[in-house]
């Protein structure tokens, strides 16, 4: 067997132990699905999953002119940037290396771009290269899936927030502005909806603000204060890792609504939305909380609302963290 051979053979191995669940049955699943001999497909079966091994988990974003090297859960090493090509369109050009600095081949990734997503699998070199859209993409090694599922399952959890045209009127992405929360026409087409919630993003110069819409609002919410309950949710900007934010909701227009000024976030993980009370949210950040509490205080179109329920908040350490963070944006 040649060379190239072995690698369709990897390849085809690769494909199968990406898109395969795990459940029993797996020898049986993998040898009417990989052409070759027995021995052939063990072998080819074993090195695909010492591939993904070696390879670990690890998501980011990059963007367009940059070069990234994203460190993985088992030590490897991600290199990842977007390339123009003589064709006028651009090309993800990725590497693998383990953590001795060997090529890592028979790896499987996924690259989300802005017509979506492709599972593309490393060569003999540890590469994959692939013709992509927009200003930024999103690449994921490893299986993040929170859901047993198929392959398209897996992928389906991070998707783009497509981004409005600037618009003349400041206060078109605030949740105290009608027009945005309406079922407008040229609105639609911009929203990404998630866990119950419509996110809109309008591009501005120096950032963007992300509007969250509920509109049908979660049990006891209507009758609540403003800002009891929010929403929780993971995004990436146009190159680094994942942001954690929390979007307090008050009533609009057309639901309840909550809004971040200023932020440049590009990918959103649909399986992180949820919807509950802030407070809970806060009291759940462990470690993390300082860091996104103040960065969900400092973008938060409302300051009011924060300054409220810290107000109801128990003296400590979930309150003080609130405080400290409404202080700065005070001051700043």
């Amino acid at each position: 067997m040649t060379n190239k051979d072995e690698y369709r053979l990897l390849r085809a191995a690769a494909e199968f132990v990406d898109g395969d669940p795990g459940t029993p049955g797996f020898a049986e699943r993998a040898a009417a699905s990989v052409p070759g001999s027995p021995a052939e497909v063990a072998r080819a079966l074993d090195e695909a999953l010492t591939a993904r091994e070696r390879a670990g988990k690890a998501r980011f974003a990059v963007a367009a002119g940059d070069v990234r090297v994203e460190p993985t859960s088992s030590g490897a090493k991600v290199s990842a940037g977007i390339l123009a090509a003589s064709s006028g369109r651009q090309v993800a050009a990725v590497r693998v290396m383990d953590a001795d600095d060997a090529t890592v081949a028979g790896v499987a990734m996924r690259v989300i771009d802005l017509d979506g997503v492709s599972t593309v699998i490393t060569d003999q070199a540890g590469r994959a290269d692939l013709r992509v859209t927009g200003e930024s993409v999103f690449i994921q090694i490893g299986d993040y899936s929170r859901r047993a599922g198929s392959r398209e399952v897996a992928a389906s959890g991070v998707v783009a927030l497509h981004r409005m045209p600037a618009r003349s009127s400041y206060d078109y992405a605030a949740a105290h502005a009608a027009d945005v929360l309406l079922p407008a026409a040229d609105l639609g087409s911009w929203q990404t909806e998630a866990g119950g919630v419509a996110f809109s993003y309008q591009a501005r110069r120096g950032g963007g603000d992300l509007t969250l819409l509920v509109r049908d609002e979660p049990a006891g919410a209507a009758a609540a204060a403003a800002g009891t309950h929010g929403v929780q949710f993971d995004t990436w900007g146009p190159s680094g890792g994942s942001r954690r934010w929390i979007v307090p909701l008050s009533p609009g227009p057309a639901g309840l609504a909550g809004s971040l000024y200023g932020t440049d976030e590009r990918w959103l993980d649909r399986d992180s939305v949820q919807i509950r009370e802030v407070g809970e949210f806060v009291g759940d950040l462990g470690d993390a909380l300082d860091e996104v509490v103040w960065r969900s205080v400092n973008h938060a179109d409302d300051e009011a609302t924060w300054q409220a329920i810290s107000g109801r908040m128990d003296p400590g350490r979930h309150r003080a963290a609130v405080e400290s963070a409404l202080e700065h944006r005070q001051s700043s």
